[in-house]
């Protein structure tokens, strides 16, 4: 048995003997359940098992973190290792049988699944409405649906069903239903605790906003990050929508990427009051030129954001400069500006900027930098060295 297991198996059983049992010791002992597991599944099974046996009471009642499980299988694994853990399960990449589906509906099961990603699985969509059909709330706290081919009903099961009452974070991305995916949302909705709504590639258009506007107040107004990409806008759509944002609401995340927006609507676009409560913005894709950028930033102060992306757009050295000298992005950690059109000079701006000192992460990935190997020299030795920089 290696010398490391040992150290991981005493470190566990050091905090399983704490009397102090809060948040941060749950997660601490799965760390290390994960660490040891990791470097020798079958060496480290084979001292915690007993242990684990002696021990089940006291720690059944603990309040641990959910931990990540990528298939089904390995689900059944992890139930035995640790039967008091909750679980973010994923259905992995290959279909499943009707009968392995109808093992996750076991009332122990569902107690203990806090997280489920059903993403690419059509398979899924039945077993998707038995869910909704459970008399009860059911602990979720998150569903990924994306890309499953999912129908209004799927939808309507989903918003108005008692089961999913406690969704916190809702991701139906690129299931293509349309604009009317705001209705099935909005109409007799029992999700009153959604904070993460992800809509993207979804076939909506314009309309999809005048029923956010007229239908979807509510859902605005408590939403915290909300994911629209790729979705046929428009400027006149985008515009409305950023105007039709709660002022007092709690979003701090949008993701407008590649919705249409263009240059003409950027400085009534940035006029929008809600703009200014945001940490991360999304404008990728949008056709943006150097104008439409210094248009948004002439009525707009981004001083909230921690995270702004551009990439995709069509911005040259003039946006880069803008960005760099601008004085009010001193809480900024990731800026995106792949794939436009910005040299070299612009990443040493940008690396250099003492009022972009707080970058952890610059990506300039699909630009037009050559840079040889004086010009990677200094641009590491610039004060934003300890931000990782793409390009």
């Amino acid at each position: 048995m290696s010398e490391s297991i040992d150290m991981l198996f005493g470190d566990l059983r050091s905090l399983l003997n704490q009397s102090e049992r809060n948040t941060a010791w749950a997660r601490d002992i799965i760390a290390l359940l994960e660490l040891a597991i990791g470097e020798d599944r079958d060496a480290f099974m084979a001292r915690w098992q007993p242990y684990l046996m002696s021990h089940r009471l006291h720690l059944t009642d603990a309040n641990f973190p959910p931990v990540a499980v990528a298939s089904i299988d390995e689900l059944e694994w992890w139930e035995e290792t640790l039967p008091f853990a909750n679980f973010n399960l994923s259905l992995g990449p290959r279909a499943l049988t009707s009968e392995q589906f109808e093992s996750l509906l076991e009332p122990d099961r569902l107690a203990r699944i806090r997280g489920l990603d059903l993403s690419k699985h059509p398979e899924a969509k039945d077993f998707l409405l038995e869910l909704a059909r459970h008399p009860e709330s059911l602990p979720l706290n998150t569903l990924i649906s994306r890309n499953m081919s999912l129908e209004e009903n799927h939808i309507t099961s989903i918003a108005q069903t008692i089961a999913f009452r406690r969704l916190r974070k809702l991701d139906l991305a690129k299931n293509r239903i349309g604009d009317s995916v705001i209705e099935l949302l909005t109409r007799d909705s029992n999700l009153q605790h959604l904070r993460h709504l992800d809509l993207g590639f979804m076939g909506m258009t314009q309309e999809a906003i005048s029923e956010f506007v007229a239908r979807g107040a509510e859902l605005l107004g408590q939403l915290e990050s909300l994911w629209l990409d790729h979705n046929a806008f428009g400027a006149r759509g985008g515009h409305r929508l950023a105007h039709a944002l709660p002022t007092d609401g709690n979003l701090r995340t949008l993701g407008l990427a590649g919705v249409g927006l263009g240059d003409m609507v950027m400085r009534l676009f940035g006029q929008a009051p809600a703009l200014a409560s945001l940490t991360s913005l999304d404008l990728g894709f949008n056709q943006l030129s150097d104008r439409g950028l210094l248009d948004l930033f002439a009525v707009y102060s981004p001083t909230n954001l921690r995270e702004l992306k551009l990439s995709g757009n069509r911005l040259t050295n003039s946006s880069g400069f803008a960005i760099a000298n601008r004085g009010d992005l001193e809480n900024l950690r990731v800026l995106d500006l792949s794939y436009n059109r910005l040299g070299h000079t612009t990443a040493h701006e940008l690396a250099k900027n003492t009022s972009l000192t707080t970058l952890r992460e610059l990506i300039l990935t699909g630009n037009d930098m050559t840079l040889n190997s004086t010009a990677r020299r200094r641009l590491h030795e610039s004060p934003n060295t300890y931000a990782h920089i793409t390009w």
